[in-house]
């Protein structure tokens, strides 16, 4: 497990050293985040740069009962990321040791245009503190409950919780909650993802693996979407 977790390590560093090479080599001032999870003998680890999300939907029993009586599952989000911005005081600190400042809009944004504190690439802003070191969860054991993984990018997240996520799930395939309304002719869960937040205003890229797990049809393959 700490062989995989340093070869995880050293490929994020090999992609940011590619990717900045090409920049340099063609004055790019572009970059991305990077969200993997790695799924080994039950158990998971993740590891995350920048502001997407990884998640896991877990089923759940709620404590109310239908008109029969019947106990309510539903899919409940845990959130196996923490984003990288200046909210944060170790992000924010390094950022302006570094020589950087940050600007309070609706989110802090680093020198007054970047929201992000960590980030593969973005060339021009690492003098002033942003960092591709991804920041690594501990093995943690899988269980029965959890039905989906949910990698996205941070454009998802414009227009949806994590928990409206796992609620869009719910409803396309365990169909037992009906809090939100599924748009027509989605071809996958992740299709389903994709389309509700654009629907709902998201201007961002938009990207979704869903991995189904645990409880759910292991007759379905991993689903991906992204529109750029």
């Amino acid at each position: 497990m700490e062989i995989l977790k340093e070869a995880l390590l050293r490929t994020i560093k090999d992609i940011d050293l590619t990717f900045t090479e090409e920049a340099l080599r063609n004055n790019l001032p572009s970059g991305s985040t990077a969200v993997i999870a790695l799924l080994v003998d039950g158990q998971i680890l993740v590891a995350n740069v920048g502001d997407s999300k990884a998640l896991l939907c877990s089923e759940k029993i709620d404590s109310h009962q239908d008109a029969k009586g019947t106990l309510m599952a539903y899919l409940s989000a845990k959130e196996l990321t923490r984003d990288h911005n200046a909210n944060r005081e170790e992000e924010r600190a390094r950022i302006e040791a570094a020589g950087g400042f940050i600007f309070e809009w609706d989110v802090p944004l680093v020198n007054g245009h970047f929201p992000m504190t960590r980030a593969i690439g973005d060339v021009p802003l690492k003098k002033y503190g942003i960092i591709p070191v991804p920041e690594l969860t501990d093995w943690q054991p899988l269980t029965a409950n959890d039905s989906y993984l949910v990698v996205a990018s941070d454009g998802i997240f414009e227009s949806l919780s994590p928990q409206n996520v796992c609620d869009l799930l719910s409803d396309a395939h365990l169909h037992r909650n009906r809090r939100l309304k599924l748009p027509s002719s989605c071809s996958s869960l992740a299709d389903c993802i994709v389309r509700t937040a654009f629907e709902r205003g998201s201007t961002d890229n938009l990207s979704v693996v869903v991995v189904p797990m645990g409880t759910a049809d292991f007759s379905q393959e991993p689903s991906e979407k992204g529109i750029m």
